[in-house]
């Protein structure tokens, strides 16, 4: 078994060696640069038992494993042999006490993994591995915040303060870009905590606006000549947002609520649904039990200060033929990319792809073994954020496995 810490634990992975094998296998595959990444990541230390690739390793391995507390991993590794020797078999290196690891960690800064991260998901671009899931030639990446930490009191000082009937809180999130797949795959490309981190004395907190803007540079930094689609959800309707994506180059498909833009609804009022710019469309679906009806409409050149893009509505209604119950959903969203009766479809669905990163991605790092919620450091927010971001490498090489 790979643990025996927990029944938990031996429901998901039933066969520790099985995994570790499928592990080797992928990281061999479509990862062979990990461990010289790791090996290459600075020691600011004076006293060395451990090399970073040992100690970074054993982060990574908490998570891959899916260990859920540092206590779990520290277990293993002194009454589990079998435990070790997976380890070993891994990653080709020791395997060292995570106290080890959470001293390491408190003076890493967390940009250094951020960047080992980076060069993976740029040697899967390199190597044409996610070519065919691009659309009209560019990548989706999907952008959303996720909440990581709260409670009663400001844990690492830079919370976020949020007040309610109830009391006053402090909340820790981050904001996410990951590349979307239509096959499951959403792999994290960069990621920004939103605290006030950056500033004792602020007059408005952070936010997931202002986020975006330091995540976008990161990102055009480390990918110059990534074809970007951006995918978000609402939030991101507004000229600010749509400006970085032109400034860089950048496609967008961002999805539109009743009541955003208000004057680019007016427009459309302009130009209804006509055999144009409008057709319905029965997809297959696999529910015997069920028939899909997608009525499409689409209106080319809208202009919101001084931005033009193209609207996009899918009027999607599922019948169950069993029971006669029919439930109907409208999918409304603006993009810049080339939209007519070949690409509305294809242009819709990659905007759905959104919903991935909640589902594949937070909802995963959170209920799926990860424990992303968890206070791996308890009191330095700099070794929290590295314990993070080695969850999102793991998290990355088990989707492949």
């Amino acid at each position: 078994m790979l643990s025996n810490n927990s029944n938990q634990q031996q429901k998901n992975h039933p066969d520790g060696a099985a995994l570790a094998y499928q592990l080797r296998k992928v990281i061999h595959s479509h990862f062979p640069g990990l461990m010289k990444l790791l090996a290459a990541v600075p020691d600011h230390r004076k006293r060395r038992v451990y090399t970073p690739q040992e100690i970074i390793s054993a982060a990574i391995a908490l998570f891959s494993f899916k260990e859920q507390s540092r206590n779990a991993i520290n277990n293993d590794r002194q009454y589990s042999r079998e435990f070790c020797s997976n380890f070993e078999k891994l990653f080709h290196c020791r395997l060292p006490h995570q106290d080890t690891v959470q001293l390491f960690f408190k003076q890493l800064p967390p940009e250094k993994l951020s960047s080992v991260q980076r060069a993976l998901v740029g040697y899967l671009i390199e190597k044409r591995v996610l070519e065919r899931y691009r659309v009209q030639g560019y990548y989706t990446i999907a952008f959303d915040g996720s909440g990581v930490i709260s409670g009663s009191a400001d844990r690492y000082g830079c919370g976020l303060k949020r007040e309610s009937k109830t009391g006053v809180s402090f909340q820790y999130h981050v904001l996410e870009a990951r590349l979307i797949t239509d096959s499951g795959l959403c792999l994290p490309i960069a990621s920004e905590w939103i605290t006030n981190e950056q500033q004792a004395e602020y007059d408005k907190q952070d936010c997931e606006n202002k986020a975006f803007k330091r995540l976008a540079v990161k990102i055009k930094e480390a990918f110059p000549r990534l074809p970007v689609c951006v995918l978000a959800d609402a939030l991101y309707a507004n000229n600010p947002i749509i400006s970085i994506c032109e400034q860089y180059g950048w496609k967008y498909i961002i999805t539109l609520k009743d009541g955003s833009l208000p004057g680019v609804q007016r427009c459309l009022a302009d130009d209804p649904p006509t055999i144009g710019n409008s057709f319905i469309h029965t997809p297959k679906c696999d529910n015997k039990h069920q028939s899909i009806t997608q009525q499409y409409y689409w209106v080319n050149d809208l202009t919101h200060e001084k931005h033009w893009f193209h609207y996009i509505s899918c009027k999607e209604t599922i019948c169950n033929t069993h029971t006669q119950k029919t439930t109907t959903t409208h999918f409304v969203r603006i993009t810049n990319m080339g939209v007519n009766a070949d690409t509305v479809i294809r242009l819709s669905k990659a905007g759905r792809l959104r919903w991935k990163i909640e589902n594949e991605g937070f909802n995963t790092l959170k209920n799926g073994g990860y424990e992303m919620q968890h206070l791996f450091s308890r009191k330095c927010f700099n070794a929290q954020k590295n314990y993070y971001q080695c969850l999102l490498i793991a998290h990355m090489v088990n989707q492949f496995v």
